[in-house]
C-alpha cells in the first residue's frame, strides 16, 4: 500500500504556532517563502514518484542504513566511514533478511529506491518496539512554566537531553534571569486510567549552565538535581546524517497551549530539509514551542519552534511548521564559550540513558516531587548487612507507638525552654491569628521548638499551628518510626489521642511537618516536638500520604521562589466546621487550610492561602454513606480562609498574594481562587511588587 502524503491530502493544514519573538518570526517567514519551490517540487515528486526521487542518494543510503540497524537491534550506530552508498544499501538488505521485499530478494545490488520505501513510512507494519520506545522517549518531555514576578506568564515545552540539561526554545527562555524563575514539570499528563499523573517539578539552574542562541532559537539550561530524576531518562542527541528524509513521517510530543502532554503521532510529513531547519506538516499550537520532533526510531531530529502560514500556491496544507535541525544545535554548542564545569555537562550530550524498567508516574493525586528537598526513595539493591548485637547493657531501641498506646514523655522533657512561633521571624510583624469567633473556646498557645499550636477546647483539635522555617539551616533529620505523645501541659481529655486512629484509614496528619522546624541547633528536639498529638488532626490516609501538592508547598517556596529569601512562616490547621461528621467522640474535619508567608522581592510580606478537602474520603471511615465535596488543593484569597475558619486574619489579608492593585489608594482582591494541578499554578506574591 502506498502511504498517503500530506502534500496530497485535503485538509492537512495546521494552526499557527506561537512565534513570540518578532525577529525570529520574520526570519521564519522569510525561510518558508524562500523554500517554497523546493517544497512544491517535493510534494509533486512524492505524488508521482518515490522517496528517492525527492532525496539526495547519499542521504537516502544513510537513512536506509540507520533504520535497518535499528530494526536489527544493533542500535543506531554510525556506518563505517569508507562505506559507499551502494555498500550501505546492500548491507541494509542483508540485515533485513526475511523482511526484504519479494522483488529485492533475488537482486544482487538492491535498488535504493525500493529499499527506502520498504523501511520508511510503512504505517501498517511498525514493530511493537515502536510503542515501547515511544513510552520511554516521552518521559523526558515536560511542560516549561515561565513565571514573571511570581505569576505564570506563559508555557512552552522542553525535554531533558542529559541527566542535568534541558533543551527548549530561546523565545521560551530568552535569558538566564527568565530561566531562573521558570520550572520544568515532568509527567504533566494523564495515566492509563484517565486520571492525572503525579507531577515532578524540577528547578532550573542557569547559574551552572545557560547557553542560548537567538538565530537558532534554542536555550540549553542546567536543572537542579532531583533524587528520582533518572527515572525519566533523557533524549540523546546526535549530529549524524540519515536520521530523516523528505517524505518521512515525524512525531511531536508537546504541551500545546500548556495543556497536559499530547502526541502528534506520525501522519506529519517532512516536506523540506534546508541547511538550518526542517519544514513539516504537523499539528502544533501555542505552547508547543520547544517540543522534540522525532523520527520513527524516536531520535530527535529537530527542535520545533515556529509555524508559518503557507505561501505555497496550490498546496493543500495551510501551515508550514519549522524545526531547528538538531545537528545545527550541536554544532553551535561545540563552539560555546563555557567554563570547564559547563563543558563537562555539554560532553554528556549524546550519551544514552540506561533503560528504566520501573513504572514512571503514579496516578494523581500522588507524590509530586517538590523542589528544594530530596524525597524519600526506595531502591532495591543486593545488600549484605553485618549486625552487632551488643552486650546485655546496651540500651534498648525506642519502640514505635502503636495507634492505641499512650506515650506521655517527650525526648526533651523541659517545656520551659520552648519559645514557640516568632512573629518577627520574617523581619516584619506577623502575629498569630486572633481567635475570632472561637474566643470562648480557645486555649492559650502551646510553645514548641520553632512552632506554636493553639487548641480549640471543645473540638480538642488545633485551631492553628504556626511554624518558622529557616531554609539556610535545615537539618532534614532522618525519619525513624513515629512515636506520638500527649502534651503533659494539658489534660488528656483536651487532646485528641490515639483511640481515634485505631483500626481505620485515618492517619495522624502533621499540621506542622516534622522537617519544617528541624533547623539549627534545636533541629532534633524540634523534630520530636512535631509528634505531639496537639500537632495532629485526623486525615484520611489517601490525603495524608498522597496530597503531595499540599505537603510540598513549603519546599516549593523555599526551593524555587525564595532562594535568596530563605525564611518562611507557615500557618496551618483544620477547618473546624460545626457540621463536621462525628466519629469516636470527635468531629472529623473535612477541610484543611494553610497560609504561607514570605518576603516579596520588594521587601513587603506576601501571604498565599490554600485549602485542601478530604470530604470525599471520609464516607469510607464513617458508619453512614454521606457524601461531601471533592478532593483537591486550591489556592484561595486569605479572606476565604478567614471566612471558613472564623479566625481573625486581619494582619494577613493586606498581604494577600492574590490581591491586585487598583491604583494609589488601595487593593482589590481576586474574588475566587483556583485549583492547583502543579506547583507552577501557585501565585506567591503580588505582580505589582517592586523589584529592587
Amino acid at each position: 500500500m502506498e502511504p498517503t502524503t500530506a502534500c496530497g491530502a485535503e485538509g492537512a493544514g495546521t494552526v499557527v504556532g506561537d512565534v513570540r519573538d518578532a525577529g525570529q518570526d520574520e526570519r521564519a517567514v522569510a525561510r518558508v517563502a524562500e523554500r517554497s519551490g523546493q517544497r512544491l517540487a517535493a510534494c509533486a515528486g512524492l505524488r508521482d514518484g518515490t522517496l528517492l526521487d525527492v532525496n539526495d542518494p547519499d542521504r537516502a543510503a544513510l537513512r536506509v542504513d540507520r533504520v535497518t540497524r535499528y530494526r536489527a537491534g544493533a542500535g543506531a550506530v554510525a556506518p563505517p566511514a569508507v562505506a559507499t552508498p551502494a555498500d550501505l544499501v546492500h548491507a541494509a538488505a542483508q540485515r533485513l533478511g526475511d523482511r526484504v521485499p519479494e522483488r529485492l530478494a533475488a537482486t544482487a545490488r538492491p535498488e535504493a529506491a525500493v529499499l527506502l520505501e520498504a523501511v520508511v513510512n510503512q504505517p501498517d507494519f511498525l514493530p511493537a518496539r515502536y510503542l515501547e520506545d515511544g513510552v520511554v522517549a516521552q518521559r523526558a518531555v515536560g511542560r516549561v512554566v515561565v513565571r514573571d514576578d511570581g505569576h505564570v506568564s506563559g508555557y512552552g515545552t522542553g525535554f531533558l537531553v542529559s541527566p542535568r540539561l534541558l533543551l527548549t526554545n530561546h523565545h521560551v527562555l530568552p535569558d538566564a534571569a527568565v530561566a531562573a524563575d521558570a520550572l520544568l514539570e515532568l509527567e504533566y499528563q494523564e495515566g492509563t486510567d484517565g486520571r492525572p499523573r503525579a507531577v515532578t517539578t524540577v528547578v532550573l539552574d542557569p547559574a551552572t549552565l545557560f547557553v542560548a542562541d537567538a538565530e537558532l532559537d534554542f536555550a540549553l539550561v542546567a536543572v537542579e538535581p532531583v533524587a528520582d530524576l533518572a527515572r525519566f531518562g533523557w533524549l540523546p542527541l546526535t549530529a549524524a546524517q540519515g536520521t530523516v528524509v523528505v517524505g518521512e513521517e515525524v512525531t511531536i510530543v508537546q504541551h500545546p497551549a500548556g495543556r497536559p502532554k499530547e502526541v502528534v503521532l506520525r501522519a506529519n510529513e517532512l516536506v523540506d530539509i534546508a541547511e538550518q531547519v526542517l519544514h513539516y506538516v504537523a499539528d502544533t499550537e501555542p505552547g508547543s514551542s520547544g517540543s522534540p520532533v522525532f523520527n520513527d526510531q524516536w531520535e530527535v531530529v529537530a527542535l520545533h519552534h515556529a509555524s508559518v502560514t503557507s505561501p505555497d500556491p496550490g498546496s493543500t496544507y495551510a501551515v508550514v511548521n519549522e524545526g531547528i535541525r538538531i545537528s545545527r544545535v550541536l554544532a553551535r554548542l561545540a563552539r560555546a564559550d563555557v567554563d570547564p564545569a559547563g563543558r563537562a555537562l555539554l560532553d554528556q550530550l549524546g550519551t544514552a540513558p540506561a533503560r528504566v524498567a520501573v513504572p514512571v508516574g503514579t496516578p494523581g493525586p500522588g507524590p509530586e516531587t517538590a523542589p528544594g528537598r530530596v524525597p524519600d526513595t526506595v531502591v532495591e539493591v543486593p545488600l549484605r548487612v553485618t549486625v552487632s548485637l551488643g552486650t546485655a547493657t546496651s540500651p534498648p531501641a525506642t519502640p514505635p507507638t502503636p495507634p492505641g498506646v499512650l506515650v506521655t514523655e517527650a525526648v526533651d522533657r523541659d517545656y520551659t525552654n520552648r519559645r514557640g512561633y516568632d512573629p518577627d521571624f520574617l523581619g516584619l510583624p506577623l502575629p498569630l491569628p486572633g481567635p475570632g469567633s472561637h474566643a470562648a473556646d480557645v486555649l492559650p498557645p502551646l510553645a514548641y521548638h520553632h512552632f506554636s499550636v493553639v487548641l480549640h477546647r471543645t473540638r480538642r483539635l488545633a485551631l492553628v499551628a504556626a511554624v518558622n522555617i529557616d531554609g539556610t539551616a535545615l537539618a532534614a533529620p532522618v525519619r525513624t518510626r513515629d512515636r506520638w505523645i500527649l502534651d503533659p501541659r494539658l489534660p488528656a481529655d483536651q487532646q485528641t489521642g490515639p483511640d481515634v486512629y485505631l483500626d481505620n484509614a485515618l492517619d495522624r496528619g502533621h499540621l506542622v511537618r516534622r522537617v519544617d522546624p528541624a533547623w539549627g541547633a534545636l533541629a532534633a528536639a524540634a523534630n520530636d516536638d512535631t509528634f505531639h498529638y496537639t500537632n495532629s488532626a485526623p486525615q484520611h490516609e489517601d490525603v495524608n500520604q498522597g496530597a503531595a501538592l499540599w505537603l510540598g508547598l513549603e519546599d516549593f517556596v523555599l526551593g524555587v521562589v525564595a532562594r535568596d529569601r530563605l525564611r518562611v512562616s507557615v500557618l496551618s490547621g483544620p477547618v473546624l466546621a460545626p457540621d463536621d461528621p462525628p466519629y469516636r467522640g470527635v468531629l472529623l474535619p473535612r477541610q484543611f487550610y494553610k497560609l504561607v508567608a514570605v518576603r516579596e522581592p520588594g521587601g513587603d510580606l506576601a501571604v498565599s492561602a490554600y485549602v485542601l478537602s478530604q470530604a470525599d474520603r471520609l464516607p469510607g471511615v464513617l458508619a453512614d454513606e454521606a457524601t461531601f465535596g471533592g478532593y483537591g488543593t486550591f489556592q484561595v484569597p486569605v479572606a476565604t480562609v478567614a471566612d471558613l475558619t472564623g479566625l481573625d486574619l486581619g494582619a494577613y489579608t493586606p498581604h494577600d498574594a492574590l490581591a491586585a492593585p487598583v491604583g494609589p489608594g488601595g487593593r482589590e482582591s481576586v474574588a475566587v481562587g483556583h485549583p492547583l494541578r502543579t506547583f507552577g499554578d501557585t501565585v506567591l506574591w503580588r505582580r505589582s511588587s517592586p523589584v529592587p
